[in-house]
């Protein structure tokens, strides 16, 4: 995942990047709009910005996402700071990401017209964008993250399903969003990402 992250050109590296610590389905990353996210409190900045998922957009047709329900992410901080430079100068009913023409993008055009090259670059044959909800639950599970936050981060209604894949904000949660920065070093500079392509593998999907 850090290898594609590297790899992409923004905006789609903070999508990826996202993607990537949220596990959110490609659909539902498609239909955020500014206003599902809250970077600031009572006047005052928040330094782990909170996402909320409310619906996604699946053949052109907006609705509500797989879950049901909508569900909430903490970012870690420095995913939150360039989502704040994300979300600067636009209004609340902005879409966060959008196409060429500035409308919705469409999660399989995502796929073809700018994931593809970004595997492509990172020297990675194959992919898809589930592989980073695969990706998220994998480095949850590594690090012993409470089995009820991976079910609710990951919307399954079933826990059996988020152990096959290897809301309350408190402590726990605000940990695993800031041990994703970690993990998925988004901010590395050319040398490191440079290093991060060498020997970087298939990026496998289900």
């Amino acid at each position: 995942m850090s290898a594609v992250i590297a790899s992409a050109e923004e905006p789609y590296r903070t999508l990826y990047w996202l993607a990537g610590q949220t596990g959110i389905r490609r659909g539902e990353i498609c239909a955020l709009r500014v206003m599902d996210i809250e970077l600031e409190r009572d006047g005052q900045p928040l330094e782990q910005a909170v996402v909320v998922v409310r619906r996604k957009v699946w053949g052109g047709v907006i609705g509500r996402p797989k879950s049901k329900r909508p569900r909430v992410f903490v970012l870690s901080p420095k995913l939150t700071g360039r989502i704040r430079e994300l979300c600067t100068g636009k209004e609340a009913d902005a879409l966060l990401f959008t196409n060429s023409k500035g409308g919705m993008l469409d999660p399989d055009n995502l796929v073809k017209r700018h994931l593809k090259p970004a595997l492509a670059k990172a020297g990675i044959e194959e992919g898809g964008m589930h592989a980073f909800r695969h990706g998220n639950a994998t480095i949850m599970d590594q690090n012993n993250v409470p089995l009820k936050i991976r079910q609710d981060r990951l919307g399954h209604v079933d826990p059996k399903t988020t152990l096959g894949y290897t809301h309350a904000i408190g402590e726990d949660e605000k940990r695993v969003a800031a041990e994703f920065d970690e993990v998925l070093r988004a901010d590395v500079c050319k040398a490191e990402k440079e290093k991060a392509f060498e020997g970087s593998e298939r990026f496998a999907v289900q």
